[in-house]
């Protein structure tokens, strides 16, 4: 047992090393941490894909060798989220969902099955598997909470916008969250109010969020470009011209994805989270201090009140700090 988790651990450092690391942009990441906005998929770091394969040979062993299951899982991981190889994912997330007497391994396990169904593009067998699973009496409440939201992040897919903000809203009022779960939350409310006199925009902007969930970024721009243009609700605009930054930024393009954040109107939330961003993307993508503390100092100044002050502040302090170091 000992040096079966020695080696599991092992993989799993082969496994991170292999992959290129998340852009992490600590306040501006709301969209990229919510499920309903993000994809799954992440990109192999090519000049260390031999560690990758290492990572699979061991986990697969350990998986045929020893019955573990958690090793199985990682595989599955990889096949589905670094490989892009859906029918293998699926079969390998399925054996763990069969064999598994590990109830938060199973629960993985049946969240990824349907990650799977929807990077296919099938959400109907993936709101079947939840519909079958929320009806089990081998869920405790937690559970059955976590596979309600994914069975609501489906219904975003199809657009089935009063039906979600009520099941979110009840969710919020009744359920015990972590902060992070009530804030996404929260967020995807805040979306829903600004398409809910727009049901016709709404259908196309899920179908834009269900190509990000398919690691399809460009097909979504697209769309979005193609809403940003057609619309002429300002707040509406100003969420969907701050999601195509996002992706943008995600392609690299991040002059592209500036221009777009400075042409956001100075109205509602996305203009202050259009400034924060462009703020850390100098900040940790550029590494541009000064224009970092120029957009800092200036946030500071024009939203007192912003729940994102102190980590703000406390970032602008921290440049600051090193500037004279």
């Amino acid at each position: 047992k000992v040096a079966q988790k020695a080696v599991f651990e092992f993989a799993k450092s082969l496994e991170k090393r292999g992959l290129l690391k998340k852009l992490n942009l600590p306040i501006s990441n709301f969209m990229d941490n919510n499920s309903f906005f993000s994809s799954p998929f992440v990109r192999i770091n090519q000049s260390e894909s031999i560690l990758m394969h290492q990572a699979m040979s061991l986990y697969d062993s350990l998986s045929i060798n020893n019955a573990n299951l958690d090793s199985a899982f990682r595989l599955s991981e990889i096949q589905f989220r670094a490989l892009g190889d859906l029918d293998s994912a699926y079969d390998l997330y399925m054996n763990v969902y069969k064999t598994s007497k590990n109830k938060d391994l199973k629960l993985k396990a049946i969240n990824r099955l349907v990650d799977v169904k929807l990077a296919k593009g099938d959400t109907d067998t993936g709101s079947e598997l939840l519909s079958e699973e929320l009806k089990s009496n081998i869920w405790n409440d937690d559970q059955k909470l976590i596979l309600r939201m994914k069975h609501n992040q489906i219904s975003f897919y199809k657009s089935e916008l009063n039906f979600l903000f009520d099941d979110l809203t009840i969710i919020s009022k009744e359920f015990s969250l972590e902060e992070s779960d009530y804030n996404n939350i929260i967020d995807i409310m805040r979306v829903l109010i600004l398409f809910k006199d727009y049901p016709e925009l709404f259908q196309k902007y899920t179908s834009a969020q269900l190509k990000i969930h398919q690691n399809k970024r460009t097909e979504a721009i697209t769309i979005l470009d193609d809403l940003s243009i057609k619309c002429e609700d300002v707040m509406l605009k100003n969420l969907i011209d701050y999601q195509i930054a996002n992706l943008l930024i995600h392609q690299n393009k991040i002059s592209e994805a500036i221009e777009r954040l400075e042409s956001i109107h100075k109205e509602g939330i996305y203009y202050e989270r259009a400034q924060i961003l462009i703020a850390e993307i100098y900040d940790h993508i550029i590494i541009d201090d000064l224009n970092a503390k120029v957009y800092y100092l200036s946030i500071l100044q024009n939203f007192p009140n912003s729940i994102y002050y102190e980590p703000i502040r406390l970032r602008l302090n921290k440049i600051m700090e090193s500037a004279v170091q």
